[in-house]
């Protein structure tokens, strides 16, 4: 039988896992959002001189990557990612919103989920003026389980459905549909290549390379 002692030290030593992995996920904020601040500030990341930067990050491995969507409507945008695909609201404001998907790994130091997107009001100090247009020439990709289930929830909330699932030739089921911003989003679910796209395939090293249509 588990002591009240025993109990009571358990409970204890849980708070303190949870303490320490909210702290790191806060730590972790903080860097990202001075790490913008800097590189907003200097005006570009690869404008060094005599290669600086350029030549470093060549042969650094990236440990983070996600998009940002840009919004004059920051909760509306969190909800349609919340409620269409899933996402967990990892941080919560009225100028920056950070959603994840998958497992959060906090013991690696980096608290790096599966998936990862953040939301940035428009009309913040942190973006330049002349990078605050509504989106084009993007397409934000989630790649699911089940894209045709996503469909149905998409046609249940009546959201702005472009195309609706189709099977395609590269080995994907996809669904098109916009944001509230109007950004395109495409959503799919891995399936079968074709058999002429997965002939025209070679593998060169660690790279997977499409033959030429025309040589």
């Amino acid at each position: 039988m588990t002591s009240v002692h025993d109990a009571t030290r358990s409970s204890s030593d849980h708070f303190t896992r949870t303490t320490s992995n909210l702290a790191r996920r806060w730590t972790g904020l903080q860097r990202t959002v001075h790490f913008l601040e800097d590189s907003l500030a200097r005006g570009a990341l690869y404008g060094c001189e005599h290669g600086g930067l350029f030549g470093t990050l060549a042969t650094m491995t990236v440990s983070r990557a996600f998009a940002n969507v840009l919004t004059d409507d920051v909760a509306g945008t969190r909800d349609f990612y919340v409620n269409l695909l899933g996402f967990t609201v990892a941080f919560d404001s009225d100028w920056f919103v950070n959603l994840t998907s998958g497992t959060l790994d906090l013991d690696d130091g980096h608290g790096t989920p599966a998936g990862e997107l953040g939301i940035w009001r428009r009309d913040h100090e942190l973006l330049p003026d002349g990078f605050r247009q509504q989106p084009g020439g993007v397409v934000l990709s989630f790649v699911v389980d089940d894209v045709d289930a996503v469909h149905v929830r998409a046609q249940q909330q009546g959201l702005a459905i472009v195309a609706g699932p189709q099977d395609l030739f590269y080995g994907q089921r996809r669904l098109l549909l916009t944001d509230p911003n109007g950004a395109l989003v495409d959503v799919s679910t891995p399936t079968a290549m074709s058999e002429a796209f997965t002939a025209s395939l070679v593998q060169d090293g660690n790279t997977i390379r499409q033959k030429p249509e025309h040589p």
